[in-house]
């Protein structure tokens, strides 16, 4: 495994997913801040959706400190594992995302979007369009205008930070069974382009060879809801003791 990748062998045997974590140094404070993507892939033989075996996540070891002291580590870390499981990182493979309009068409989030929501029927989900393919932030997140601060958009706030029924429901479309009792408080009365007309996207992330997405520094006011972040760390922490 390369200097960039997690430097511990992986088990002998994962019967679930196996995340590695590890600070390095990167551009200084203030730059990236985090790094993740999946490092191996299995296939279901009966859906033939790719889901993740093992991944990584890195974090810049000189903004570690001022992550933890604004309260937003955990944040990161959290929206880092979203994309070792595959948001952003998956949704091409599996078919969710049109490369050429980025158009997503995961069938439970366009659901989610259309019919729970209410929003515009005649498009699915914004996804990300600012930067260009390949650096991170275009095609990598939800929209950043159009859902503001929703969990999985590209900017890391200060304050509330909810993981929405959107983001579970594309979670779902990757392959992986969910608990939609577990989103936070968030629906299109939160977004700013529920009922039609085109977001206006601002980046915060680059990608890394091999997947990753990387996180830039946190900027405005959001942080990660209480019920989010508990009911997140509670199944890592349920799926680890396996």
């Amino acid at each position: 495994i390369d200097i960039d990748r997690c430097i511990n062998d992986l088990p002998d045997v994962i019967d679930d997913l196996h995340i590695c974590g590890r600070d390095m140094e990167y551009d200084g404070r203030g730059g990236v801040v985090g790094a993740a993507g999946p490092l191996f892939l299995r296939r279901d033989p009966l859906t033939s959706k790719w889901t993740t075996i093992a991944g990584q996540m890195r974090f810049d070891v000189a903004d570690v400190a001022a992550l933890a002291s604004h309260g937003i580590w955990e944040d990161v870390i959290l929206h880092e594992m979203g994309h070792v499981i595959g948001i952003g990182t998956l949704w091409y493979l599996n078919g969710l995302v049109d490369r050429r309009n980025l158009e997503y068409r995961g069938s439970n989030a366009v659901r989610v979007w259309r019919d729970e929501w209410g929003c515009d029927a005649s498009a699915g989900p914004p996804v990300e369009r600012d930067g260009r393919p390949g650096d991170g932030t275009h095609g990598g997140h939800w929209d950043e205008r159009c859902l503001r601060d929703e969990f999985m958009t590209g900017t890391a706030n200060f304050g509330r930070n909810p993981i929405s029924t959107l983001t579970v429901a594309s979670i779902e479309d990757l392959g992986y069974e969910v608990d939609y009792g577990a989103a936070d408080a968030y629906d299109g009365t939160d977004a700013n382009c529920c009922r039609g007309g085109d977001g206006v996207r601002g980046p915060w992330s680059r990608r890394r060879p091999g997947g990753d997405r990387s996180a830039k520094s946190p900027r405005g006011n959001r942080s990660l809801s209480v019920t989010g972040r508990a009911a997140a760390v509670a199944h890592g922490r349920e799926v680890l003791q396996k």
